[in-house]
Parts: structure tokens; C-alpha cells; sequence
């Protein structure tokens, strides 16, 4: 019997984060970078703060933050922007980035940094 197997979605993953996360009681926000909108609020956003590639999950920790750019396992596309805010924010002291891939690897993330 040939069964094919189906990676979960980005959008799968991040649930599956999220559920650990409230279930570990971990305080977290999602950014919301994804949606698609109009080029009017496109625009609008823009000039209220939202910045391009910034990472899809805040984690708050007691003693440092942890940005989450959450992809699926594999067949992730990284953009540019992603990749300097990664950096950026892992340059910091009070903090740790990383681009994961699948909920598995972010619930490690975390747990290396609790």
C-alpha cells in the first residue's frame, strides 16, 4: 500500500507551537505579518510600524525574549528581510532569534532557553 504522506502547513505548525505554549502557560504574541491586503492598507501599515520579514512569534521569558520565525518543515522560503531581522534580534543581549522549522523545533528552541 503506497501512502503519501502530507507535511503540515506553516500555518499547522504555528497552531501546534501555540498550543504548547498556552498549555506551558509561556506568554507569547504573533505578529501578524502575513495577511494579504490592499496597497492603500499595505501603505497604512507601513507607516503604523508594521516592518516587512519581522518574526512571527514574541516569547516572554523571565530573564530574555525569544523571536520565532516559524516555517514549515520543509520547502520554506526565507526572505531577506527575515533573515536581517533574525540577525538583528539575535545580536541583542536581552535576546534570541531563530528561524525554525516545524513546531518541533521551536518548542526545543525554547526549552534550551527557559
Amino acid at each position: 500500500m503506497n501512502l503519501k504522506y502530507r507535511l503540515p502547513t506553516e500555518a499547522e505548525e504555528q497552531l501546534a507551537f501555540i498550543s504548547w505554549l498556552r498549555l506551558k502557560n509561556i506568554p507569547f504574541n504573533h505578529t501578524a505579518n502575513e495577511r494579504k491586503t490592499s496597497v492603500y492598507q499595505g501603505r497604512f501599515l507601513k507607516r503604523m510600524g508594521v516592518a516587512r520579514g519581522f518574526p512571527d512569534l514574541t516569547i516572554f521569558l523571565p530573564k530574555k525574549v525569544l523571536y520565532v520565525e516559524l516555517k514549515r518543515k520543509t520547502g520554506a522560503k526565507i526572505t531577506d528581510e527575515q533573515k536581517k531581522w533574525v540577525t538583528l534580534l539575535d545580536e541583542l543581549e536581552y535576546a534570541k532569534a531563530k528561524i525554525c522549522y516545524g513546531a518541533d523545533e521551536a518548542i526545543k528552541f525554547i526549552q534550551e532557553n527557559i
